[in-house]
């Protein structure tokens, strides 16, 4: 059986174009500068690519108006199915992180790393609320 490069880059080139498409991706908006991992994010309009669950482990792809960056969480949970999903801020020392990214289309949590300096989580109202940015 002869197989020509030819055959070999379209069967290459299918399977990636189905991996692309089974992506999920989601936007959200950040009004003040956050950072995720060691990279800081202005305020503005993202898109979030998240790793294709049928593959190992890849980062998150996050795009903005300058800049790509991908992240890896450092702990991924199960959580119940649900129709809106968040990014979950932390305040470290007056600066402003992403802890954590809820899924409510996939049904998992991903948990990234954050200093632990003073941590505190940040809200609206007094004690251990957190501060919710939607990702649709």
């Amino acid at each position: 059986m002869r197989i020509s490069i030819f055959g070999i880059t379209a069967i290459a080139a299918l399977a990636c174009t189905g991996i692309m498409q089974a992506e999920e991706h989601g936007t959200f908006h950040l009004t003040t500068e956050v950072h995720w991992g060691k990279t800081v994010l202005e305020p503005g309009n993202y898109r979030m690519v998240l790793p294709d669950p049928s593959l190992r482990q890849f980062p998150f792809r996050i795009e903005g108006a300058s800049q790509m960056i991908f992240e890896l969480p450092i702990v991924t949970d199960f959580q119940p199915y649900s129709n809106s999903s968040s990014l979950k801020l932390v305040e470290v020392d007056g600066s402003y992180f992403v802890r954590e990214f809820s899924s409510g289309a996939t049904g998992k949590t991903f948990t990234f790393s954050v200093p632990r300096a003073n941590r505190r989580e940040i809200g609206a109202t007094g004690g251990d609320n957190s501060f919710d940015v939607a990702v649709k």
